[in-house]
């Protein structure tokens, strides 16, 4: 099986689904990881392929904002920076790569709440 998982966000976000992919990745699955180039290193090791979104240096501006863990203006910041500049092309790679692939392809994007 095929399995696309999105990592966008910081380390907290991307760490965990990379426990996920190496997994995956050891039970003989192909995993691919969207996320900022900024953790391709990352995403290698633990024998996934990088989709990247973004560059290390937008990254970088933005896990370097004061404000960015502020309890609330750290989310809406999170959203101006990061996620919703990304969604575009978030949705390009699932559109480029799932359609190539005739067999079951799985997508996953786990959604945490702070409520």
């Amino acid at each position: 099986m095929r399995l696309m998982m999105i990592a966008v966000g910081s380390i907290g976000d991307v760490f965990p689904l990379l426990g996920i992919a190496r997994e995956m990745h050891m039970r003989g699955h192909a995993v691919q990881v969207i996320a900022n180039p900024f953790y391709a290193k990352h995403v290698a090791q633990v024998g996934a392929e990088l989709l990247p979104i973004g560059t290390v240096e937008e990254h970088q501006q933005m896990m370097s904002h004061p404000e960015i863990t502020h309890p609330r203006k750290g989310w809406a910041l999170w959203l101006k920076l990061g996620s919703l500049n990304y969604l575009k092309q978030t949705y390009q790679l699932i559109e480029e790569r799932v359609f190539r692939f005739l067999e079951p392809f799985l997508i996953w994007r786990p959604v945490f709440s702070t409520e």
